[in-house]
C-alpha cells in the first residue's frame, strides 16, 4: 500500500512539474518584455480593403501610451488621429485599452463602457527591435520596428 501511495504521489508530482514548467516557454522576465516595449515603436499595414495605415507607438514605464495614426483609404483620401490608453503583457499576451483621443492636442475621454476600446493580442515576435502581435478577435497581424523616429511622440502630435 506503502508503495502505491508513494507512486501516485511521484506520478502527481511529476504532473505537477510539467504544468509549472510550461512557463519556461516564456523567452524573458516579465519585467525584460516590459522594458523592450518601452520607448517609440513604428508599424505600417495595408488591409485587404487596400486602405494603408501608419503609426507611431510610445510606450511609456507607468503603462501608458499614445500613438499617432495615418490612414490612406483606397481613394486615396488621407486621416490623422492619436488616441491614448494603457497597455500591458503578461506573455504571450499583449493588451491595450484605449482611454481617449487626442485632436489639435486635447484630449478628449473615450467611453470606456464600450468594449471596442479593450484590445487582446498573441504576441508572435518580441526582439529589441520588432514586435510582431496578433490580434485574438480580428486575426490581424501588425508588426512595429524600434527603428524608427527618435522624436517622441508628443512632438509629432503638437
Amino acid at each position: 500500500m506503502r508503495i502505491l501511495i508513494l507512486l501516485v504521489l511521484g506520478l502527481f508530482l511529476s504532473g505537477c512539474e510539467h504544468i509549472v514548467g510550461t512557463k519556461a516557454d516564456v523567452p524573458l522576465e516579465a519585467k525584460q518584455l516590459r522594458d523592450l516595449l518601452m520607448g517609440v515603436w513604428c508599424g505600417e499595414k495595408t488591409f485587404d480593403d487596400g486602405s494603408a495605415q501608419s503609426w507611431t507607438i510610445e510606450r511609456y514605464r507607468d503603462g501608458s501610451y499614445v500613438i499617432l495614426f495615418n490612414t490612406t483609404s483606397k481613394d486615396g483620401v488621407n486621416t490623422q488621429w492619436a488616441e491614448y490608453g494603457m497597455w500591458g503583457i503578461q506573455y504571450p499576451i499583449y493588451f491595450t485599452v484605449v482611454l481617449g483621443y487626442i485632436e489639435e492636442g486635447v484630449p478628449t475621454p473615450a467611453n470606456t463602457d464600450d468594449h471596442t476600446f479593450y484590445d487582446a493580442y498573441n504576441v508572435q515576435t518580441l526582439t529589441d527591435n520588432e514586435f510582431s502581435y496578433t490580434h485574438y478577435l480580428t486575426n490581424n497581424t501588425f508588426t512595429t520596428f524600434k527603428e524608427c523616429s527618435e522624436l517622441g511622440i508628443q512632438e509629432l502630435i503638437k
